[in-house]
Parts: C-alpha cells; sequence; structure tokens
C-alpha cells in the first residue's frame, strides 16, 4: 500500500471526490432526495412487482447465458448484422 498507488474517486459530474469536496457532494445528494417518500403498496401490488423483477432478472440470466455460449463458440469477430441476428434468435429463445 502506497500513497502513490492511490486515485481520487469521482463525484457527481465526474468532480474528483475529495475530503474538501466531500460535504459538497454530499449536500446534493442529500437535496436531490429530500422529497422522495417511499411508496406505499398493497401485499399484492408487492408481489406483483417482486414476482416480476424475478422474471426479468431469470430471463436476463437466460440471455446472458445463451448469448454467452453462442459467441464463445465462435472464434471469429461477429459482424454487426450477424449479432443483431443472434440477439433477436437468442430474444426469441428466452
Amino acid at each position: 500500500f502506497c500513497p502513490e498507488g492511490l486515485r481520487p474517486k469521482t463525484g457527481v459530474g465526474g468532480a474528483p471526490l475529495t475530503v474538501r469536496t466531500f460535504s459538497g457532494i454530499l449536500r446534493e445528494f442529500i437535496a436531490a432526495f429530500e422529497t422522495a417518500a417511499p411508496q406505499a403498496q398493497t401485499f399484492s401490488e408487492a408481489m406483483e412487482a417482486s414476482t416480476s423483477l424475478m422474471a426479468r432478472d431469470s430471463a436476463l440470466r437466460a440471455f446472458r447465458e445463451l448469448m454467452d455460449r453462442e459467441v464463445a463458440s465462435r472464434p471469429e469477430a461477429l459482424a454487426p448484422e450477424a449479432f443483431d441476428r443472434l440477439v433477436g434468435e437468442a430474444g426469441e429463445a428466452v
């Protein structure tokens, strides 16, 4: 561990996040969510949202696995048209 390897993180808008800029960035973040309030939901609405998110995640996982298998089986780069066709086929399969 050495100071030479340390790099400042970037905050909102790409500005460096340092000790001096932290409080200003934190104030902006707090102000951005100051009026935000949680949305109350009924149990059935919460279950519907949860089920929808789980289905989406499952479909994305299956899509990613299918695309990984297809791309891994091809040593050459795909032309944009061939890639678009592969994405369409994978989307239909999921």
